[in-house]
């Protein structure tokens, strides 16, 4: 999530990504953030003010009494600051929900190699690995090769499950354990740490690592606790460290996560 001191200080580097993007809706949103920054930031200050006032009519009603003067009309001023307080800060709230929103769905800044184009086809290749494998036999798709060697089950997954899910089995199975161990081998030896998160994450965690607007209507919502299932180890690992001040001395940090 972009912070509100560098949308506030660099508003134009914000809207030449988004036009670079072509995200006009989001272009529009930067000024709409600036605007309550301004009005949050104004009634802020009210906030402040009132609290000093309500102290100096709390030292201005103690030396009233010690002089023996009337002190009715600081009192008075004085029991109508709670409810203008009461206001202020729900009109704050508002204004800090409302700016949160927004950002949470703001992009995060391009890598200035990053080209600009129209659609993939602008697209620039950048490095290519070795070459492509030609061979002197009809080549099959996965599903094909799957069934053929009776690697994966989709009729009986769709029984106990629905459509897109699978049994895998026998030797592609093992294949695919393989390869995640090779995988976390490669990876424990360059010094990451290996985690298996949690399978599932609240709304708060997830608001924080994805935008929840584009993602909820294709993820598992578990009730009664309201937990989303991941999508991939990378959300939880993201969120791992949410509310956290890391220290410099501690980073980076470098985990490998299995879901």
């Amino acid at each position: 999530m972009l912070d509100l001191k560098f949308v506030r200080e660099h508003p134009d580097v914000v809207k030449k990504d988004l036009e670079k993007r072509d995200d006009k809706e989001k272009l529009v949103w930067v000024d709409d953030i600036l605007s309550l920054d301004k009005e949050y930031r104004a009634l802020l200050q009210q906030s402040q003010d009132l609290r000093k006032r309500r102290n100096d009519l709390s030292k201005a009603v103690s030396e009233a009494k010690k002089a023996g003067e009337d002190s009715a009309a600081f009192m008075d001023e004085a029991k109508q600051i709670p409810d203008q307080l009461q206001t202020i800060e729900r009109d704050i709230e508002g204004k800090l929900e409302a700016i949160r929103m927004k950002l949470m769905r703001m992009p995060n800044i391009l890598h200035e190699s990053v080209p600009v184009g129209a659609s993939e086809d602008d697209n620039v290749e950048t490095e290519k690995i070795n070459e492509k494998p030609s061979f002197q036999f009809e080549t099959k798709d996965h599903e094909t090769l799957m069934r053929d060697n009776e690697w994966v089950d989709l009729e009986r997954a769709a029984k106990v499950t629905g459509a897109r899910f699978y049994f895998l089995k026998g030797e592609l199975a093992m294949l695919e354990m393989a390869l995640i161990r090779y995988a976390l081998d490669f990876l424990q030896e360059r010094e990451f740490t290996v985690v298996v998160p949690p399978f599932m994450m609240n709304r708060k965690a997830y608001e924080g690592v994805v935008d929840i607007d584009d993602f909820e209507t294709v993820m598992y919502n578990v009730k009664p606790d309201d937990f989303y299932t991941i999508a991939t180890s990378e959300h939880p690992l993201t969120a791992m460290y949410m509310d956290e001040v890391l220290d410099e001395i501690d980073i980076p940090i470098k985990i490998a996560g299995y879901s």
